[in-house]
């Protein structure tokens, strides 16, 4: 199978924006929050409150964690991912979808199979945030202002789009993660 196969030929790798929100609090938990879209094709407001209220609705079992409200592509179709910190150092995900305008609420996301996705290319990068930012928690003194600082801890950022030769090769020099591939735009602390 050629290295190409899990990308389709007329794939167009674009930059989003994963923008801070407030974050919420569900029973005892605390949950910071940023939704990821393109530019011009942002989360609108009325799909972020339904995604809130489904996130109030099913509950989250007394945690610390995040949440990521992606708009796939620049249509109809949302990802909603609420991560919780478990076991000290682990991330624990539950996946809902809106899978378009007539889906009149978020639903889990179940997978036919063993091998799954976890995270694009974007949620990587709000991911790796909030695991920095958790580790940071892991070695303070784990009191109340230190949760808060976590709490606190958020971040605006693009994801720049890399962009190879035209001829699609990928030399040593010019490999993409040795490259900067996101900047941030302004701390929110």
């Amino acid at each position: 199978m050629p290295a190409t196969a899990a990308v389709t030929a007329d794939y167009v790798h674009r930059e989003k924006r994963a923008t801070p929100r407030d974050g919420m609090t569900v029973g005892a938990s605390r949950l910071k929050w940023s939704n990821i879209g393109y530019a011009d094709a942002p989360v609108p407001a009325e799909i972020e409150a339904l995604a809130r209220d489904h996130v109030r609705k099913v509950g989250v079992d007394d945690d610390i964690g995040f949440v990521i409200l992606h708009r796939c592509g620049g249509g109809n179709f949302y990802f909603l991912g609420v991560q919780t910190w478990r076991g000290q150092n682990e991330v624990w995900e539950t996946v809902y979808a809106k899978t378009g305008p007539d889906d009149p609420d978020f639903k889990l996301w179940t997978y036919r199979t063993a091998h799954r996705g976890t995270f694009c290319v974007w949620e990587l990068g709000v991911v790796w945030h909030e695991k920095q930012a958790w580790v940071c928690f892991l070695n303070s003194g784990r009191g109340d202002a230190d949760l808060q600082r976590y709490l606190d801890d958020r971040y605006e950022v693009w994801f720049k789009a890399i962009r190879q030769s035209s001829e699609g090769a990928l030399a040593s020099s010019s490999c993409p993660h040795k490259t900067i591939i996101f900047r941030t735009l302004r701390p929110v602390v």
